[in-house]
């Protein structure tokens, strides 16, 4: 179906039959041409005639005698007038065939003009063409002969481009030639110095390890002479308490046999003498034990670093770098192999 809401409501279906309103003149009588009413005098042609207008005929009956006698005269003067007007016909037919004459001889002579005005139009048409002709030719002829000039320029230009640029490149590639030598060369010379230096490194640190053991092993010499001369020391230590507690026991005993309390008093502060005695001297020599002497705060690598100046150490993974002092919060100062420097604290590890 259709959608009412949306239909247009000045459209019609084909159902529909419209009625036609009628003329005013099939409505009102007043109206119209003629009828009862008369005319509409408002719209009538105005060059238009009405019945009215007929001019009235008059009557010219002759008596028969007046006829009759005019009917001889007239008899001749009607033959006259017939030879006059065949005269006058013969001479308007020759004048009119004179004008013929005359309009055809001068309109031969107006189209033989015409057709020579056209001959000459044509001849000047054609030999306008053929300058024309002449001059495209020619100009085609100059224009094929610039081409080729500057065909001939461009290709000479072309060449000349050509041959500059293949000596650019020529020139180039000398160029680039002589830089990768000379880029070879600096890369042999640092090679070499490269590998001397590393030799040197080599060595030098070959003298630093031999330095830093035997050092270390003048280290443990010292150590284990100190173990010892505090070993004898402290066996000496003993010996002399023990030989002072045996003093202090024989003098107790000498006191107790004089008075017994003050003896058992005497001999009682003796062994609580000696008991503290004891203790300090094994917690000496246990703090001795549990901490040796240390030689500044050391670091393992966690991964192999570069240096990237002389300032900076190289180092690889597990190796010990020792005496490491802060600089920054990301740069610390340590030796490794005999040599101080710089070194990333991202790199290692506090052990």
């Amino acid at each position: 179906g259709v959608q009412a809401d949306r239909k247009d409501q000045n459209a019609v279906g084909f159902e529909y039959q419209a009625e036609l309103s009628k003329h005013e003149s099939q409505t009102d009588a007043a109206k119209g041409f003629g009828g009862k009413y008369g005319v509409q005098t408002d719209r009538q042609d105005k060059s238009a005639g009405t019945f009215d207008d007929m001019q009235d005929v008059s009557a010219s009956k002759k008596p028969e005698k007046e006829i009759a006698k005019s009917q001889a005269g007239n008899i001749k003067a009607r033959f006259e007038k017939m030879g006059a007007q065949d005269s006058e016909e013969a001479t308007r037919r020759a004048e009119d065939e004179k004008r013929r004459r005359e309009a055809r001889e001068k309109k031969e002579r107006e189209e033989q003009l015409q057709r020579q005005r056209e001959q000459e139009e044509k001849e000047a048409e054609e030999e306008a063409r053929r300058l024309r002709e002449q001059e495209e030719e020619g100009a085609q002829e100059r224009r094929q002969k610039e081409q080729e000039e500057m065909e001939a320029e461009e290709q000479l230009r072309r060449q000349r481009e050509e041959e500059e640029r293949e000596e650019e490149e020529r020139r180039h590639r000398e160029l680039e030639e002589r830089e990768e030598e000379e880029r070879e060369r600096r890369q042999r010379d640092r090679d070499a110095e490269e590998q001397q230096r590393r030799e040197e490194e080599e060595r030098e640190a070959e003298e630093r390890r031999r330095m830093e053991e035997e050092e270390r092993e003048a280290e443990e010499q010292r150590q284990r002479e100190e173990e010892r001369e505090a070993e004898e020391q402290k066996r000496r230590e003993e010996e002399e308490m023990e030989a002072e507690r045996q003093k202090q026991e024989e003098r107790e005993s000498q006191q107790h046999q004089q008075e017994e309390p003050q003896e058992d008093q005497a001999y009682s502060n003796v062994e609580v003498t000696d008991k503290y005695q004891d203790d300090d001297a094994t917690g000496a020599a246990g703090a001795a034990e549990e901490h040796p002497a240390e030689g500044g705060v050391r670091a393992k690598a966690l991964y192999d670093y570069q240096a990237n100046g002389d300032d900076e150490l190289s180092f690889d993974p597990d190796d010990i770098i020792e005496n490491i002092e802060t600089v920054d919060e990301g740069w610390w100062i340590g030796e490794f192999q005999g040599k101080r420097g710089l070194f990333p604290s991202n790199y290692v590890e506090i052990i």
